[in-house]
Parts: C-alpha cells; structure tokens; sequence
C-alpha cells in the first residue's frame, strides 16, 4: 500500500456513519454510555479501548461523540477495496498486527500533531473467549513520547452479543459503554512503566461472562454452540487433544463421547451426569492453557504441516507453498517452500508476543517484510499456538 498520511475524520462521514451505528446499537442492543469523566475540552488525547468483537470499531464513536477519532485499524479492513476510500476519509490509521510497523508509528505520530484524538486497541485483536487476552507492554513507551493524556472505554456485552467463534447472527445481548480517565500527561512522564502497565491492565480487563452472570439476558432458546471447538479444542473429561464436534447447541468430543450443553444465557454445563464440563469458555481455555503450563518443557517443540499463502493488497490469499511449522519457548520456525524456492525462516517470540489469527484456520507471520498466512492442515492447531504464544510472552513480561 502506498505511503498515505491520515488525515482528520470528514466531519459529514463521520456524523453519518456515527448515526447509523447510534441506531443499529440502540435499536439491537439498547446500547448505553456511561459519559461521566469523558473529556470536555478539545485538547487532543489517546483512547485505549478493550477489544471484545469484530464491531468494537464503530462502539468508541459512540462513546465518545462529539470527539473525532483516528483509530488504528488492522490493515485487514484495508485490504477490503470498496471500503478503502471510506476508512481513510473516516481517519483510519492502518497497521498490521503484531508484526513492526514503523509506518503506521510515524503517521500515529503526525495525526497527533495535527491535534487528532487517537484510539487504540493495545491488545491488537479481538478476543475469541471473551475475556481479556494479554497487552503488550510496549504501548507504555508509545503513550509517553505521545505526552497526551489518556482515557479509556470498556466495552461490556459484545462478545455475549456476537462472540468470535460464530458470527452468523447477532444474540440476544445488551451492549455498555464506560469512559474513563486513565493518565494526565504529567502523570505519564513522572510514572514508570512499572507502575504504568498495570493500571492500563485493570481499566481494560473485561471477562463478558462475569458482566453476563450478574445481567442475565436469556435468548428465546439455548443459544448455538457451533464453532468454539476451534479454540475449545481438548476435551475435558479425557484431554484429548482436537477431539470436540458441535451441532446446535452441543459440544461433545469424538473420543470418549463427553457431551456438554449451552444455554439461553451462553453458559456451558454437563449434558449428561458422567459428563465434565466447565461453565464458561474462558474457564475452558485456561485449563488447556494451564496443561501447557504443566507440560509444555523450555525444550518442547510442538510442529505441524502446514500450507503458506501469500496475502495481497486486495485481500486474496494465494498459494505459495507448503512445509512444517515448529514452534518453541524462544523461536518459531517455518521450513518449507515459500514462492518456488526452499526457505527456513525463523522468528524470535521475544520480538513478536503473538500472531494475527482467524477462526477460519489462518495465523499470519511476516516473512522478509511481506505478510503471509499460514494455515494448518489441522484447522484448530491454530489456537494451540495462540495458547503457546499466550504463555512465553507472559514468560517474557514477567521476566522484564
């Protein structure tokens, strides 16, 4: 993509694309907003928000209306070309997910000085369990060369409304919205990162679960449990690895025939007495992440083969090699073709804390400053990594 700079939001888009949404959330989900300690000056500042779904990026104009915001977006949404034009109009700054780009850093910094207001998502992708996934520490040191203050939004109810895993139809759902003040300028060059992080942890975290256990908004029938399986993926009664199906709004696993239900509330339980379950998706994964943190050794390597596409500025995934992918506490490696000729390419986990994924079976890595997607011949083991990932760079922040 060519080197353009942003520019400010155009003020008829914005106030169009901001009405259609105040309607869709208001009339869908009786969307509310919590306004209380949003800025109320025109001084520029930096919105962090939590990521809990694939429509967070409408949410934060309402939020924070009558603010423009210039919000770093994944390049993903750049590479749809009818709706190009409309994102740059609309102020986006385009980035790939973890990966460097010292483009998108650059053009960060120039809408600052153009006095723009810039939102951020520092957990760099939406949540697939609908519990908070990890920050990358570094956003501390792009906060503090800003010098602007910040504020955060929590989002609550967009995963209960239209979680990750199956996206076909919205559920039944009510979406919040709370604006909070998180630093002063001062406050950011006299704090260190140390006591920085944390605060910037709490304001976001979110577990959706937790926020729907108190609300209790019940769906007319028990809502589908199709597609957690994806990241779901090891049974909990036997362990086994990639064994879980699902039809309707059951999940039950192919080798020892465990079965659990979810009801109208999205909450998960035994369908039968023998059966294990547990009672929300973020328990489930961090069990599975918690056995590869009893099992997975500093000298495991967990591999498998593997397709690599190659993925173009109009968003086509094409086809350029095949090989095996081996993943360890310290590096990733890919060993295979790469557009017709043998490579081994290696990436350190230190420099790259996780990879953009999707639940279609793709993980991207970037190769000699190109984007390529890989995608397992085993679809789920993408989550796998995702989980490994979780964990070294926990590891990593840990050790800092």
């Amino acid at each position: 993509m060519q080197d353009k700079k942003p520019q400010k939001p155009n003020g008829l888009l914005y106030h169009f694309v901001y009405g259609i949404a105040y309607l869709f959330f208001k009339l869908v989900y009786r969307f509310k907003v919590d306004r209380t300690d949003a800025p109320d000056s025109s001084e520029p500042f930096v919105l962090l928000v939590n990521h809990i779904s694939n429509l967070d990026f409408l949410l934060p104009m309402l939020g924070m209306y009558p603010h423009k915001l210039n919000l770093v977006a994944t390049m993903q949404m750049f590479r749809m070309k009818p709706l190009q034009p409309f994102l740059w109009w609309l102020g986006f700054i385009p980035k790939e997910q973890f990966v460097s780009d010292p483009k998108s850093i650059r053009h960060i910094f120039y809408m600052a000085k153009q006095g723009g207001n810039i939102e951020i998502f520092p957990s760099g992708q939406s949540s697939y369990t609908g519990e908070s996934t990890q920050i990358d520490p570094n956003i501390i040191k792009l906060l503090k060369k800003l010098k602007l203050p910040v504020y955060s939004l929590r989002i609550s109810g967009m995963h209960i409304a239209l979680p990750k895993w199956n996206m076909s139809l919205p559920r039944a759902s009510r979406v919040e919205l709370k604006v909070s003040r998180l630093f002063t300028a001062l406050q950011l060059d006299t704090q260190s990162m140390a006591e920085l992080y944390p605060q910037i942890v709490d304001a976001l975290y979110f577990n959706d679960y937790d926020w729907q256990q108190k609300n209790r908004i019940k769906s007319f029938r028990p809502r589908c449990a199709e597609g957690p399986e994806q990241l779901l993926y090891s049974c909990p009664k036997c362990s086994k690895e990639f064994t879980m199906r699902s039809k309707g709004n059951t999940l039950w696993c192919s080798h020892c025939g465990n079965a659990v239900n979810m009801d109208e509330y999205g909450f998960l339980s035994a369908a039968k007495k023998d059966d294990v379950s547990f009672r929300t998706p973020p328990e489930w994964y961090t069990w599975q992440k918690n056995e590869y943190r009893r099992t997975f050794g500093s000298a495991s390597v967990y591999s498998e083969p593997c397709r690599l596409f190659r993925i173009s500025d109009a968003g086509k995934y094409l086809p350029v090699g095949e090989g095996t992918f081996y993943l360890s506490r310290d590096m990733f490696e890919y060993k295979g073709t790469c557009e017709e000729r043998d490579i081994d390419y290696t990436i350190n986990n230190h420099l790259y804390p996780n990879f953009s994924n999707e639940i279609s079976g793709y993980f991207n890595i970037e190769i000699e400053g190109r984007i390529y997607a890989i995608q397992p011949l085993n679809s789920p083991a993408v989550f796998k990594v995702t989980i490994l990932k979780e964990l070294f760079s926990e590891s990593c922040v840990m050790e800092a």
